[in-house]
């Protein structure tokens, strides 16, 4: 390329602020691409690794992306020059990362290519949301894959079906034959019953968890806690938790995403998994001050998750979240503030870094 700089969101000397700045396209190894990016789209942990100071000087926060390849790497087999892809990279947590910039480097495997007929702010809504619910539902709670297995009957609970990981998990549990519950604001039922749903309780009261174990008849063994902080964790294990008059013949599991604080004696009998998922990519990360070592069986989980996103998404089967366009780069800190405040709800925040006025 004759250009060799770009505009991006750069994490300033405090650690805890961003600013656009004008760096150097990044290099890429012999396994990577570079990827120009048309869309990227906002997590909640790309303002949280700020908030607490996670993110070294000069980083650049991000990991949602889809865009167009623009340089291969000699050892890339998977896709081309003027390909279109999508995914997600570890933003702020290494030199050279973070799809907050108008050009990245990507690990030219650990990709999906974007199926004809999904725009690129659809397919950056994937990588962080599908990837975050593929590694719950199916390396940990060992569910079908998602491709028409017959209805078991069996029920999962999914706290906090409106948050962006959340959406995704319904329709996953969905396809994979799975009687789903979950818990939102009552303005978003109807649009989680299209995603799949079959019951939406209100998640601020007090009586769903009692609500559940009726539906379940006590016999609730799955659930995903997509919030996994401010005590819905504890909800979760209120509706797990069995009356002693009702057999329970299985074990009782939760995926958390985040680690779940004081919990009461319930949880005892409750397997928690803990995700992690910095550890996909195949590489040693650093994520909120954790160093993680490579861990070749994560990174080939997610190879084989992204082969299953394309042929949903080619098949029609899998739904992209609601989409809030903010424009380029610069409006950055107005979607961390947007998001901060508890403002989005069952919505996309994506940017356009191509359109970024400098």
């Amino acid at each position: 390329m004759s250009n060799t700089k770009q505009l991006a969101v750069v994490v300033g000397s405090d650690k805890r602020s961003c600013a656009l700045k004008s760096i150097d396209i990044p290099k890429y190894e012999a396994h990577e691409i570079l990827v120009k990016v048309h869309s990227a789209a906002q997590n909640p942990t790309d303002w949280k690794v700020l908030e607490y100071g996670f993110a070294d000087e000069g980083f650049v926060p991000g990991c949602d992306y889809a865009g167009v390849v623009q340089e291969v790497g000699s050892n890339v087999k998977k896709v081309k020059k003027g390909d279109r892809v999508g995914g997600w990279i570890p933003g702020a947590s290494v030199p050279g990362y973070g799809s907050y910039a108008q050009f990245i480097r990507v690990d030219g495997a650990n990709l999906f290519r974007i199926p004809e007929g999904v725009s690129f702010d659809e397919a950056a809504t994937y990588g962080v949301a599908f990837q975050t619910a593929s590694v719950g539902l199916y390396n940990k709670l060992k569910l079908p894959e998602p491709y028409s297995p017959p209805d078991n009957g069996t029920h999962i609970l999914v706290w906090g079906g409106a948050s962006s990981v959340g959406m995704v998990v319904i329709q996953l549990a969905k396809l994979s034959g799975l009687t789903v519950i979950t818990t939102a604001s009552p303005r978003n039922n109807e649009y989680l019953k299209s995603l799949g749903a079959d019951y939406v309780l209100p998640y601020n009261d007090p009586n769903t968890p009692a609500e559940i174990k009726k539906i379940t008849n006590g016999q609730l063994y799955l659930a995903y806690d997509t919030i996994s902080e401010k005590g819905t964790t504890q909800l979760v294990i209120d509706a797990l938790g069995r009356d002693p008059d009702i057999p329970v013949s299985k074990k009782k599991e939760v995926v958390l995403l985040l680690p779940p604080g004081e919990l009461d004696e319930k949880a005892n009998s409750v397997t928690q998994h803990l995700l992690q998922t910095y550890t996909l990519f195949g590489k040693e990360v650093t994520s909120y001050g954790a160093l993680l070592p490579a861990n070749p069986a994560d990174y080939a989980f997610s190879i084989h998750s992204y082969e299953v996103l394309e042929k949903l998404l080619k098949e029609r089967k899998l739904r992209h979240q609601n989409i809030k366009v903010l424009g380029g780069l610069e409006k950055v800190p107005e979607g961390f503030a947007y998001m901060k405040e508890g403002k989005n709800s069952a919505e996309k925040i994506v940017y356009h870094p191509l359109e970024t006025s400098a």
